[in-house]
C-alpha cells in the first residue's frame, strides 16, 4: 500500500492550500498512515534528543517507499510554507532567486537553456515540476505490485531533494518581516 493515494493537487496560484481527490477508497482514507508512523512504532522512534533514530529507515520497509514518503512530506510542508510567505515574496520585493548574496538559482529550460526568474516565478516551477512527478505514476507508483524505477529513481530524487532545497534555502535567506 502506498501512500500516494492522497494526493494534494496545487492550485493555479500558490496559496498553500492542498485539495485531496475524492476518489479514495477506504484503505486510502486521510487518516491512514504508514505502518512505521503509527504507535508504538513512532514512539519507540522518538527518543529524547536522538534525531538519528527519526530519520532512520525502519525495519522492513523498502528504502525508495521511505524517500518517496520523505520527499512527499517535504514537498507538502514546503508548500504550505510558501502559502505563507506569497504575500512578502513578490516578484518585485524577490526579483531574483538566491540563496543569499553569492548565491543565485538559474531556471533549465526544456531547450536546457538556462534563464533568471523571480523567487515567486522559480519556486511555483519548481513546486509544479515536483507536483508533476509526484503524479506520475512512472515516477512514483502508487498501485500494489509497482514497482519504483531503480535505474532512475535515485537521480530524480536527487533533482526533486535539490530543488526544494533551493526554495528553502530561499526562503531562510531573505529578511522577512
Amino acid at each position: 500500500m502506498s501512500f500516494f493515494g492522497r494526493r494534494p493537487k496545487r492550485s493555479p496560484t500558490p496559496t498553500g492550500s492542498l485539495s485531496r481527490s475524492n476518489s479514495m477508497t477506504d484503505a486510502d482514507a486521510p487518516n491512514a498512515k504508514p505502518l512505521y508512523l503509527c504507535s508504538p512504532f513512532a514512539d519507540a522512534a522518538l527518543v529524547n534528543g536522538n534525531f538519528k533514530t527519526i530519520v532512520m529507515l525502519p525495519k522492513y520497509v523498502d528504502i525508495m517507499e521511505w524517500v518517496a514518503v520523505n520527499i512527499y512530506d517535504f514537498y507538502t510542508n514546503l508548500n504550505e510554507f510558501y502559502g505563507c510567505l506569497t504575500e512578502k515574496c513578490t516578484q518585485q520585493a524577490c526579483p531574483t532567486m538566491s540563496g543569499g548574496p553569492s548565491l543565485n538559482y538559474l531556471w533549465t529550460t526544456p531547450e536546457r537553456k538556462q534563464i533568471s526568474l523571480s523567487a515567486p516565478i522559480y519556486i511555483d516551477s519548481v513546486m509544479s515540476s515536483v507536483q508533476n512527478l509526484l503524479a506520475d505514476e512512472n515516477v512514483f507508483p502508487t498501485k500494489s505490485g509497482h514497482d519504483f524505477q531503480k535505474e532512475s529513481f535515485p537521480a530524480t530524487v536527487k533533482h526533486i531533494y535539490r530543488q526544494l532545497t533551493s526554495c528553502f534555502r530561499s526562503y531562510l535567506s531573505r529578511p522577512f518581516r
